[in-house]
């Protein structure tokens, strides 16, 4: 019998996703690949089902247009590696297992800030553009939001920032590794509420 396969990006395809996007006209505004992780993994936890073809293009390019003067075969094939990652996330999640986000590390920086906020800042995006997250009415969600919003840069945390603010008091995280564990439990904790999975210790 053949078992199905689990959609699963490459190290090597890692390195050609953030390639191509890094690739794109600077006009574009295109996602970093860990942006895109934060963003495709917001999208996978509304309890809507949000259409390739509407979130696909905000990745590519922050007025959500197909790019310009980008040949074809680069964005098909930027678009093919950006839906397998959407696949893997949304298998993790519906097999109640942890994600494992994207973390881009400088090399020439390795303690330059906080290395989960690009995937916050893309988080952010998702529920900015589909708002049904957002919209839930539960406190634990509503929590766990948090949690993840709490890694953005100061310049976007907006009306979070005292809240955000308060939160680094009360429950600090004092390592990369605390704040991974927490940002990947609190995705669990979304999970189980909009979409009804609860995520394996």
């Amino acid at each position: 019998m053949k078992k199905n396969t689990v959609p699963a990006l490459s190290d090597d395809e890692f390195v050609e996703l953030e390639d191509l996007l890094a690739g794109l006209p600077e006009d574009c505004g295109a996602m970093s690949s860990d942006e895109a992780d934060g963003y495709l993994t917001g999208l996978l936890l509304s309890p809507e089902e949000i259409l390739p073809e509407r979130w696909m293009p905000w990745i590519v390019s922050a007025a959500g247009k197909e790019p310009q003067n980008v040949d074809e075969d680069t964005l098909y094939r930027l678009e093919s590696l950006l839906f397998t990652r959407y696949k893997e996330i949304d298998h993790r999640l519906s097999t109640r297992n942890p994600i494992d986000p994207i973390i881009l590390i400088d090399d020439d920086e390795p303690d330059a800030g906080d290395s989960l906020a690009p995937f916050a800042v893309g988080f952010l995006r998702s529920m900015e553009l589909f708002p049904a997250l957002g919209a839930v009415q539960n406190k634990a969600v509503g929590g766990a939001v948090l949690g993840v919003l709490r890694h953005l840069p100061a310049e976007l945390q907006g009306d979070l920032a005292e809240t955000i603010q308060g939160l680094d008091t009360d429950s600090p995280l004092s390592t990369p590794e605390e704040s991974l564990d927490d940002l990947v439990a609190c995705v669990a904790e979304i999970a189980e509420v909009t979409r009804g999975f609860t995520i394996k210790e």
